[in-house]
């Protein structure tokens, strides 16, 4: 009897786990960036505090970092973990701006909304549930 061969990585999930390394990479640049001018921020009297931002970016490289290790590692939690992710980044991120700054431009908010519903598109698939559910 052969062995069923291992589907492979649906285009659909090759695109979130893109947007997961750029999100991560992104927030490990605001982190460095963060880190070089928290003493000058701080001065400043910025709101939020930089070092709660300094610890949001980091928090995020290492959630996206985890996210996408977990899809290249075909882990079946990501199904559910990456969109409840991506939902919960993207009101953090609209949310603070609205707080603490000007509201978003319209750009932004269909970006990131259009971010959330690839993620459940990509994930909800059943070529994509077929990819994390085979057993090797």
């Amino acid at each position: 009897m052969k062995a069923q061969p291992e589907p492979t990585r649906p285009w659909t999930v090759s695109v979130v786990l893109g947007i997961v390394l750029a999100l991560g990479i992104w927030n490990l640049g605001r982190a460095l960036i963060l880190w070089q001018q928290v003493g000058w921020l701080r001065e400043l009297e910025t709101e939020p505090d930089p070092v709660i931002r300094l610890s949001l970016a980091l928090g995020w490289f290492l959630l996206f970092g985890v996210v996408a290790w977990a899809i290249l590692r075909r882990s079946t939690w990501v199904l559910w973990a990456a969109p409840v992710l991506f939902v919960v980044y993207a009101v953090m991120e609209l949310g603070l701006r609205l707080i603490y700054a000007t509201p978003p431009a319209p750009v932004l908010l269909l970006l990131y909304a259009v971010s959330v519903i690839y993620v459940f598109f990509a994930f909800s698939r059943p070529s994509a549930r077929r990819y994390f559910e085979h057993t090797q």
